[in-house]
């Protein structure tokens, strides 16, 4: 355990790195270094990555963990049936340019039929002239898009990665698709172009959602995103199902905007979906969150809350790792903040030192009771009274449930500043229990609804 995560922290400090370093180096030695990352990873004797250019229509950069390396790329070769498809292929007991079996992923398993269209009837030339036995043809995708495919070759025959290895190879693909691509826009344009087009691009950017709690209809949740990037954000938030009573919300914010504190998070994420439904326990899962982060040199604040029915009355759990407290907002114009200042149930900020132990605040929620949870993004442009103003959107009889607060909130952001970080709002609104189970799921109004224009 020990040494897997001395090899995790060693893995994120070179991806970070990379991405740091971008605008000192050439593409391709970026690309170099990104193949070492994945060849240590899957324990594999070389990697080559090829980058692939939407706007070009092309492959247009490559690298190696390995020299000489010739970039050379066919037609109608193996990356292009990966990259058009965006699925991984597993070669093996090559033997000849034309003798090989191929096996296919898809949906968590291997096949050796229903192959998509255009698969090629021969191997590169290079792989007879290194050896290799079997190969990894890996899709790297950003944003659903595939914009490289990595090779991970081996010089023995052996069977296909099994369902846990092919999850930290999807993993480290998608940590990868994202410094490669923040590479690329490094390296092809000058910091005040790049500045520009954030500029233009800002209202493009959004991403929204419903915070969906499946066991607990009477909650009410919308989240919106703002990032500096378009595809990426080092905001974070996941909602967990824990069992038939409890549900959870947790938000974080990756140090570092965009790429680099989407690398921050994507661990943290990956680690507390494992976990998250072991416990209702906020303080249980703070913990493990806070030793991933130490173990693997990661840095980001994160606020974790529970919602337990019991016998139709709601119970909230939270645990603070350095983030902002959430507002309570109760009978229209009362905010409070919560885990309160000097709480034990605030902690440090994951990836620093701590000594104290994390504990939990309760807190038992009323129907009407809307909760907002946000990052910096939020809270610093609104200024020293932000806390006021959250309440006052809360108060808003004309905003009749989460979405319409939560979008309010994020356009008063907008309008105080340009968007200098990422930025996240989640509200979530508390209905009545027993209205709900009485009128049944089919026929009920949304839970955050202020019928009339009065709060429940």
């Amino acid at each position: 355990m020990a040494y897997q995560l001395a090899r995790g922290f060693e893995r994120t400090r070179t991806l970070l790195d990379v991405c740091s370093r971008a605008t000192t180096g050439a593409y391709s030695e970026a690309l170099d270094r990104l193949s070492d990352v994945l060849a240590d990873a899957l324990s594999a004797h070389f990697c080559d990555i090829w980058h692939y250019n939407a706007d070009a229509c092309r492959f247009d950069a490559a690298g190696a963990n390995y020299g000489p390396f010739e970039p050379g790329i066919r037609r109608e070769g193996w990356s292009t049936y990966v990259q058009r498809h965006g699925k991984p292929v597993w070669i093996s007991q090559i033997e000849d340019l034309q003798e090989f079996i191929v096996s296919v992923w898809r949906d968590g398993s291997w096949l050796q039929d229903s192959f998509p269209p255009g698969m090629p009837e021969s191997v590169n030339t290079k792989l007879n002239e290194r050896s290799v036995k079997a190969e990894l043809g890996l899709p790297i995708t950003v944003a659903e898009q595939c914009v490289g495919v990595a090779w991970i070759k081996y010089l023995r025959d052996r069977i296909p990665p099994g369902g846990e290895l092919m999850n930290e190879a999807f993993s480290l693909a998608d940590q990868v698709g994202l410094v490669l691509e923040s590479v690329q826009r490094q390296l092809e344009r000058p910091v005040h172009d790049q500045l520009k087009m954030i500029g233009e691009k800002q209202k493009a950017w959004s991403s929204s959602e419903p915070l969906r709690f499946d066991t607990l209809p009477f909650l009410d949740g919308y989240v919106v995103h703002r990032s500096l990037h378009a595809h990426v954000c080092g905001d974070f938030h996941v909602v967990n199902t824990i069992n038939e009573s409890t549900a959870g919300l947790l938000l974080g914010d990756g140090e570092g905007k965009a790429v680099t504190g989407l690398i921050n998070a994507l661990p943290l994420i990956a680690c507390f979906e494992s976990f998250a439904s072991e416990s209702g326990s906020t303080r249980h899962a703070m913990d493990k969150l806070m030793n991933v982060a130490d173990k693997l040199g990661l840095v980001a604040t994160a606020l974790y809350c529970t919602f337990t029915l019991i016998l139709g009355q709601v119970h909230m759990s939270l645990t603070s790792c350095g983030h902002h407290p959430l507002v309570l907002v109760r009978r229209r114009f009362s905010g409070t903040l919560l885990p309160p200042e000097g709480s034990a149930a605030s902690g440090k900020t994951l990836g620093h030192p701590f000594d104290l132990p994390l504990h939990e605040h309760h807190v038992k929620l009323e129907p009407g009771d809307m909760l907002i949870l946000y990052t910096d993004g939020v809270s610093e442009p609104l200024g020293d009274d932000f806390t006021a103003r959250l309440v006052h959107f809360a108060s808003d009889f004309t905003l009749r449930n989460s979405q319409q607060v939560a979008e309010a909130i994020m356009s008063a952001v907008e309008q105080v500043t340009p968007l200098g970080d990422d930025a996240t709002v989640c509200v979530v609104t508390v209905g009545d229990p027993k209205l709900i189970q009485r009128a049944g799921t089919a026929s009920t109004p949304r839970a955050g609804d202020r019928p009339g224009g009065a709060t429940a």
